[in-house]
């Protein structure tokens, strides 16, 4: 009753997610305008480094390495990541960047008892030039989450199509509202490391394929700049009416 409520008063309803502009067309009957957040300019236009130098920064061995970003928490589902290379006989890394959530140990733990520990690394907080770098010298990005509310709009998708880097995600929350399966990049069953390993093989074996899910997720990402314009056409259009 009170969303119900809430509409009725709005002037211009706005959403975030494709899956809540759903929700109100099929639920209520609405129709909102779709104004998604953005990334900063910055991610658009800062230089590529060599992978290499990167990997030499942060002591990682192996040349191939997936990316984690977000809180170290049981519900983003990192323990699926190191799960998942179990499954991977090649010398490929997953790489982790974020705040400890309570899970950081349990995480590190479970990469000793699968004998992966080696192709874990764990670089905690790390600043937007770093991250961007991170991006750049990853395969994808993975996020392995396990919880539909965790991920609604995950802005690390954004992030990574910004650099034209593919995603493989869980198809849980917003996600399966932003990726294309195929197109810009994967969906996968959550808690379900042994598909997870099977879709990261499949793009580290095929670099033509994850460049162009890079290149294709590149196109459903905005700018602030771009949403801030956005935003003000919108609130005019509402004043004069």
């Amino acid at each position: 009753m009170e969303h119900e409520e809430g509409l009725k008063i709005a002037d211009l309803p706005l959403v975030k997610s494709i899956r809540d502009l759903e929700v109100l067309r099929e639920k209520y009957d609405v129709e909102a305008e779709y104004l998604p957040d953005a990334v900063p300019e910055y991610y658009f236009t800062a230089e590529k480094v060599d992978p290499s130098e990167f990997r030499e920064k942060f002591g990682i061995k192996q040349e191939k390495f997936f990316l984690f970003i977000g809180r170290m928490h049981r519900l983003k589902g990192p323990h699926i990541l190191v799960e998942a290379l179990k499954y991977i006989s090649e010398d490929i890394a997953a790489v982790f960047i974020g705040p400890d959530g309570g899970y950081l140990k349990k995480t590190l733990e479970l990469g000793e008892k699968l004998g992966v520990r080696d192709r874990v690394y764990m670089l905690g907080y790390v600043d937007e030039k770093t991250k961007i770098q991170a991006l750049d010298s990853a395969i994808a990005l993975v996020l392995p989450s396990i919880a539909d509310y965790v991920e609604v709009y995950p802005m690390a998708i954004s992030e990574a199509w910004a650099r034209e880097r593919p995603v493989i995600a869980s198809r849980i929350g917003g996600i399966p509202y932003r990726i294309k399966h195929g197109v810009n990049g994967i969906l996968v069953d959550p808690s379900d490391p042994k598909a997870l390993a099977e879709a990261m093989l499949k793009v580290a074996r095929d670099e033509e394929l994850a460049d162009k899910m890079g290149r294709n997720g590149r196109k459903d990402v905005f700018s602030w700049r771009e949403i801030a314009a956005r935003s003000i056409q919108l609130y005019g259009q509402i004043l004069e009416s």
